[in-house]
């Protein structure tokens, strides 16, 4: 009997430490896909970022605060409040 709970026990532990792996994997991995989203926009023209609704200081501010992409959300949403379409000459 008390082998079985043994190894139950153990089982239970190697499955919990699995699982804390791949939580803390997939965390670095959202961290990655961040900082490379983060370094794409960096890599955008003023103009594009405009378009977006966020300008180079949001993404300078937005690499300081956490949750990244919720401080990008919070500024193009601001932003749009005041948004009018540009008039177009044509």
């Amino acid at each position: 009997m008390t082998t079985i709970f043994a190894t139950e026990s153990t089982t239970s532990l190697v499955s919990g430490a699995f699982a804390a792996l791949g939580r803390g994997l997939r965390t670095l991995q959202r961290r990655r896909d961040q900082r490379l989203a983060m370094h794409a926009l960096m890599a955008m023209d003023p103009s594009r970022l405009d378009d977006l609704g966020i300008d180079i200081q949001d993404i300078h501010h937005a690499f300081a605060a956490q949750p990244v992409g919720q401080r990008l959300g919070q500024r193009r949403q601001a932003r749009s409040i005041g948004w009018t379409p540009n008039a177009v000459a044509a």
